[in-house]
């Protein structure tokens, strides 16, 4: 029996992704006569959604909240019906889809998009022995698996992932709606921060948490500051369990002067508007919208050579890769960027010129295109 309710379910860990990522796709989805419902860990309201649900999704596979959040979410499944359930990111999608078993037989559609599989080249074989079982597990209860990047794209289309369709999407779109600032607004954030007129900015956008590997760039901060000392390294990003460890580290070797932690930046380019050059070591990510927006505002950009990344960024010509095991690449594509006004003008240029795909119409354009095939 195929369900009739014009009712979509969408669920991400936390209210934070679904406000920065998903909103576009859900007023998509309001337009063509459907009614969305949010269920997702956090209370911020999220724009176009008819009902928000405060879902106690955790990181951890092992917090007994996400025993909580399978029953909250099969209640809400039982009370509303829904014709789909749109699920994002691995935690929250192996939860949700669980949820969901029995509602499958009744004719919900579930579709996940991984955001970045836990397990990827080069994690640890752990890793690997944990979460590569279980997708493939939920892959018989999925219909569609949706994937960002070539290395989980590629990885979908072994016989193991049960799943019978399967997408590749160019993200979830840069919104130069969230990018823009006045000089004027720019000129008055840097009298804030008490940035010198004089220093160059390297900004890092990411939550303090073990996977973004702020340890690596703290580590060679001294090094960089030597080299270059009108510099300022700005990090955007929630104050996780590894923020005052970094704090202490810059501390321990006298560069806190010329770092500022700004915390949750709502306004994103508010930031952007400081920084000359971007920066990421995260040693996993899906298709990272951070990178994209440096690129979009022509910042240059320093980044791990990891999966979504390197889909990305061609090394020398859009931007700088680095091998997580030489953080000397690092600072050498740093020095060279520090040094040399030219450069960065030119691979910033490079930068926002190569990602015209992935531009916001783009985007919502493709996973409507994911839609037509479970909607009609």
């Amino acid at each position: 029996m195929r369900l009739q309710n014009k009712k979509i379910l969408y669920t991400a860990n936390t209210d934070i992704h679904l406000i920065n990522f998903h909103e576009p796709h859900i007023k998509y989805l309001r337009e063509q006569g459907y009614e969305v419902h949010v269920a997702c860990h956090g209370s911020r309201p999220v724009k176009g959604a008819s009902l928000q649900f405060d879902i106690p999704f955790e990181r951890s596979p092992w917090n007994r909240n996400n025993i909580l959040a399978v029953k909250r979410l099969t209640a809400l499944l039982k009370e509303h019906h829904y014709t789909l359930v749109h699920t994002h990111t691995p935690i929250c999608g192996a939860i949700t889809r669980l949820a969901a078993l029995p509602f499958r037989k009744l004719g919900c559609r579930v579709l996940y998009t991984a955001h970045g599989f836990s397990f990827y080249n080069g994690c640890s074989k752990k890793i690997w022995a944990l979460f590569y079982p279980i997708e493939l597990f939920l892959s018989r209860y999925t219909d569609a698996i949706i994937t960002m990047n070539r290395e989980d794209y590629t990885l979908t289309q072994k016989d193991s992932f049960r799943t019978k369709a399967k997408y590749h999407i160019d993200g979830i779109g840069v919104n130069p709606e969230r990018l823009g600032y006045s000089a004027e607004e720019t000129n008055a954030y840097r009298e804030e921060l008490e940035i010198p007129n004089d220093n160059l900015v390297v900004l890092y956008i990411a939550e303090f948490i073990p996977r973004k590997n702020h340890e690596i760039v703290f580590k060679v901060l001294p090094d960089l500051i030597q080299r270059h000392p009108k510099t300022t390294f700005l990090f955007a990003g929630g104050f996780a369990k590894t923020k005052a460890v970094m704090e202490d580290l810059a501390e321990a070797n006298g560069t806190i002067g010329q770092v500022r932690f700004l915390g949750y930046v709502k306004e994103i380019g508010k930031v952007l508007s400081l920084a000359n050059i971007g920066l990421t070591s995260s040693r996993a990510e899906g298709l990272p919208i951070g990178l994209l927006e440096y690129m979009y505002n022509r910042i240059p950009v320093v980044a791990s050579e990891i999966r979504g990344h390197v889909d990305v960024i061609e090394n020398g010509v859009n931007g700088f890769l680095f091998s997580l095991k030489k953080p000397t690449e690092m600072i050498e594509a740093l020095d060279r960027l520090l040094g040399n006004e030219k450069l960065r003008k030119d691979i910033g240029e490079k930068a926002c010129a190569s990602i015209e795909k992935y531009s916001r119409e783009n985007a919502v354009k493709g996973m409507s295109l994911v839609y037509d095939d479970f909607l009609k």
